[in-house]
């Protein structure tokens, strides 16, 4: 096999028995040239025997655990296609993703990436038929693609597609920077890549649903925590725009709109000794130049509450 057009970067980590969904969804495709790249994340299961019934497409790698971000830097590594896609070990594509991508793709040559909307389910239950809808996105009617610069950055309050549908040109990725996931990142290190990817290139959106994104009951997601009460963890994704090339000032505004909002939030919630975190808070926005919110920061979070002692 030669150098193949598509590679799918799928890290996994004791799913051996949902594994096969994932990679048969990827043949469906009816592309001949792709490859798989399963990175194992240190699974105890049979994951490695199950990859081992696939063709010589699917290629295996091993390593310790260390969390989703890493194995997919190392997906990556050893990706030897022009595109890169990802997909969970849980997730499905839908039949014609990848045609509608390379559609996109020949009619947005400009585009470093293609995004989808997704359905969501939850131990085989449908919850939502549309992640785009759910999160208040909406492609004008008329519209089966759209450039992301012509879009409200919604992409800032919370992560805008599914990993398992974005797939990027390999020559954007070193844009984004490297590695492209954090990997001190635990939880939501796909939101923070995200953030880099829609500052640094141009995507291009689709309403079409392409993936089924799936979750099950079972301990493989621990580290996964939902980014509900996470605003302290939100505050340092937003901020990432500050360390990117300039944007459009509407980016600019919204970014410092989100990060200010999720510092009061933070602040609000507080408790015990957390509240004293807020100093440290009030002092990173005192560094970004808002000392109104910094000062609103303190308000919230180190003022004594009715009730309540202050923390000591």
């Amino acid at each position: 096999m030669g150098i193949p057009l598509y590679s799918v970067v799928i890290p996994t980590y004791n799913r051996g028995h949902l594994l096969a969904d994932g990679i048969a969804s990827v043949f469906a495709q009816g592309l001949d040239d792709v490859e798989v790249i399963v990175v194992d994340d240190g699974s105890t299961d049979d994951t490695r025997k199950r990859v081992a019934g696939f063709d010589s497409r699917v290629r295996y790698a091993y390593q310790p655990n260390q969390g989703q971000a890493t194995a997919r830097n190392r997906g990556i590594d050893l990706a030897r296609g022009e595109m890169i896609a990802f997909l969970d070990s849980d997730d499905v594509w839908m039949p014609d993703k990848i045609a509608t991508e390379l559609d996109l793709f020949h009619r947005f040559p400009e585009a470093d990436a293609v995004g989808s909307d997704s359905e969501f389910w939850r131990e085989g239950v449908l919850e939502a038929a549309s992640r785009f809808r759910f999160i208040g996105f909406d492609v004008p009617p008329g519209r089966d693609a759209i450039p992301l610069a012509e879009c409200p950055p919604l992409w800032l309050r919370q992560s805008l597609f599914s990993t398992c549908c974005l797939t990027v040109r390999r020559a954007a990725l070193r844009r984004i920077g490297v590695p492209a996931f954090e990997p001190q990142m635990r939880s939501h290190e796909d939101w923070e890549f995200e953030i880099r990817l829609c500052n640094c290139c141009q995507v291009v959106l689709t309403p079409r649903v392409l993936a089924r994104v799936r979750r099950f009951a079972d301990e493989t997601r621990r580290f996964r925590l939902p980014l509900q009460g996470q605003a302290r963890l939100c505050y340092e994704i937003v901020r990432t725009v500050r360390k990117l090339p300039p944007r459009e000032p509407a980016v600019a505004r919204k970014a410092a709109e989100m990060r200010q909002e999720f510092a009061r939030k933070f602040a609000r919630g507080a408790q015990g000794r957390e509240r004293l975190e807020c100093l440290a808070l009030a002092a990173s926005e005192l560094r970004e130049g808002a000392g109104h919110n910094a000062l609103r920061v303190l308000g919230l979070g180190l003022l004594p509450r009715r009730g309540e002692r202050s923390p000591r």
